[in-house]
């Protein structure tokens, strides 16, 4: 059973010490909740970045397996042709399958396939090349990307795709389907 200090005047010198130490035990605890709090900050941060680094790294993998340009069938056309062809901005036109109108030559059509709707956010995108005419498939290209994953701030969501394709995906067909020969 334990004895209570002494009341009155007459103070232990026993008492003092612990009275001390007990003031010095709540300054460490003081001082310590900062630096736990930074140490909490720099563990979340670090899952963050750690996880985003996984789902970057499963992209590329699938980028690898499944992504990249596929072309079925190679269209050559003369300088004079492709001249006529391109818009004011120097690209072919590509206007999705709902916009083409009858004079288009060629339209797009894309899918995407959401793979993880939670954050980060994964997406399959596979964009098809048709001819107009006969409506017939010349050229599929497929790219995979992520988007969000990073530490809770107001900025934007980081991101990251396929490097196949930068840029309007179409401009990665050109160089792939369109052959240019003769004048």
């Amino acid at each position: 059973m334990r004895i209570p200090p002494r009341t009155g005047f007459i103070v232990s010198h026993r008492h003092l010490v612990l009275r001390r130490a007990r003031g010095a035990s709540a300054i460490k605890v003081l001082l310590l909740i900062p630096v736990a709090l930074v140490l909490l900050l720099v563990l979340a941060v670090i899952f963050f970045e750690a996880r985003k680094a996984y789902w970057d790294h499963q992209v590329k993998l699938m980028c690898e397996k499944d992504g990249g340009v596929k072309v079925y069938e190679k269209i050559i056309l003369s300088k004079s042709q492709l001249s006529k062809l391109l818009n004011e901005y120097g690209q072919l036109p590509t206007p999705g399958k709902d916009y083409a109108k009858f004079s288009d030559p060629f339209f797009l059509e894309s899918k995407d396939m959401r793979i993880r709707v939670t954050n980060p956010r994964l997406i399959r995108s596979q964009y098809d090349l048709y001819r107009a005419e006969d409506k017939k498939m010349i050229a599929s290209a497929v790219t995979y990307g992520r988007s969000g994953g990073d530490f809770p701030t107001w900025a934007h969501d980081s991101s990251f795709s396929c490097t196949d394709f930068k840029g309007p995906v179409f401009l990665s067909f050109e160089k792939n389907i369109f052959s240019v020969q003769g004048e």
